[in-house]
């Protein structure tokens, strides 16, 4: 019956909520300073509203604006954000949506370039401005650009996309993708997953004038279209993956022959940081005993990407990442990134109590979805047979008698997730 409806949904278009698109002519109609002649404007007559779009509209030809890319000395989403991070869009949508931003199983997308702010009064504000938030006190958004599978689009997609980042509560929202002569507009919600310091490091630090280019480019020269039989095995098969246990050469031929399979969205992830760490044991081979990760692939494989990136779904990703070392913000803080390196246990002294964080303080009400919305529909066993178990989210203990229970009060709220 899944085959039948994934082959269903496969010939008919996908049913997708009509939205408002935002056109590049019109927003150049404000008042504006003139452009400067070395970087002109590509200037187009506006005649009139452009036909409703979504970001999933498979019509859509990207074309990337670089004005306005002043960095931003604020210690927000430009000190957060970083290549090689992952964004996660939860999927609310059906399974004709499967494959895009919102769709079914949600979407994953690689950050390829650090973020840059744009700010309300400045040229590209104007620009963007019947998209702005409306709240009063938004005066920035953010401007990040990313590459992913997608089934509305050809190949490796890269695409810079608009940001919000709350002022009061932190929360990212995905505004929409920035087009050609439109704002493709989407409103859903974002994570973001930090890569664990090291890998941080030998990104952006260490390997970063060439690292990211090398690995996109082999990434460019083999890429293929989004997938309905990847998405099949991702679905049907065990998300499988490598092990210490596991042949080295063994795990290196089956690494290289899972990325010559077509891709879905979390094929992208997977892929870009098992070249990268190729790369950079073979880098680290030349210099023994040198600053770095190590020289032996398959070791770096399986300590922070044992996956097959031809057979795994979003939720499966984000449980190996939590295991190795991501970080998954769903509110941003003041304040830069960790940094490396992080003294060791023997070095870093007996532990010091830390005061309980400011999300864990501001905790809002608990959240439920539809299939738990009501008391009588979350089953319990009785108070004097309540169970000790793990919040899935942050891994603290907890003592409940639901028996679904998957996430503490304080990650509810925060994730805006089913408890």
């Amino acid at each position: 019956v899944a085959f039948q409806e994934l082959a269903r949904v496969e010939h008919s278009p996908p049913q997708m909520q009509q939205q408002p698109t935002v056109s590049r002519a019109r927003t150049q109609q404000l008042s504006r300073p003139p452009p400067v002649p070395a970087q002109p404007r590509t200037q187009r007559a506006a005649t009139g509203p452009l036909a409703p779009q979504t970001r999933d509209d498979p019509s859509h030809q990207p074309a990337v604006s670089s004005q306005g890319r002043a960095r931003s000395d604020s210690p927000q989403l430009d000190e957060a954000v970083a290549v090689g991070d992952m964004l996660f869009v939860r999927g609310q949508g059906g399974l004709a949506e499967l494959g895009t931003a919102g769709g079914f199983l949600g979407h994953v997308m690689l950050v390829v370039e650090p973020a840059y702010k744009v700010v309300k009064d400045s040229e590209d504000g104007f620009l963007y401005a019947n998209v702005w938030p409306k709240s009063s006190n938004c005066t920035e958004i953010w401007v990040c650009s990313t590459v992913e599978a997608t089934r509305q689009r050809a190949g490796l997609h890269k695409a810079e996309i608009l940001l919000h980042c709350h002022a009061a509560t932190g929360r990212l929202r995905l505004i929409g993708e920035v087009g050609h002569d439109e704002v493709l507009v989407s409103g859903e919600a974002v994570e973001l997953w930090q890569a664990p310091p090291a890998l941080h490091a030998e990104l952006n630090e260490r390997h970063c004038s060439w690292l990211r280019e090398a690995v996109l480019k082999d990434m460019k020269r083999a890429e293929a279209d989004w997938s309905w039989e990847t998405a099949i095995r991702a679905v049907f098969w065990s998300a499988g993956g490598f092990d210490r246990d596991t042949n080295k050469a063994e795990l290196l031929r089956e690494m290289r022959s899972c990325w010559k399979n077509d891709p879905i969205c979390t094929s992208i992830i997977i892929q870009f940081w098992q070249r990268a760490l190729e790369k950079v044991a073979r880098e680290n081979a030349k210099q023994p005993g040198g600053p770095g990760l190590g020289a032996d692939v398959a070791s770096l494989i399986v300590q922070w990407m044992p996956l097959k990136c031809d057979r795994c779904l979003p939720g499966n990703l984000l449980d190996t990442l939590r295991s190795h070392g991501w970080t998954s913000r769903t509110a941003m803080s003041v304040g830069p990134r960790q940094a490396l390196p992080a003294p060791r246990p023997e070095e870093a002294g007996p532990p010091v109590p830390s005061e309980p964080s400011a999300e864990r303080l501001d905790e809002g009400p608990v959240c439920f979805c539809a299939r738990h919305d009501t008391g009588s529909k979350r089953t319990k066993v009785p108070q004097a047979q309540a169970y000790h178990t793990n919040c899935r989210s942050c891994g603290e203990p907890k003592k409940t008698n639901y028996t679904e229970f998957a996430l503490c009060h304080a990650c509810s709220w925060r994730d805006l997730r089913c408890q």
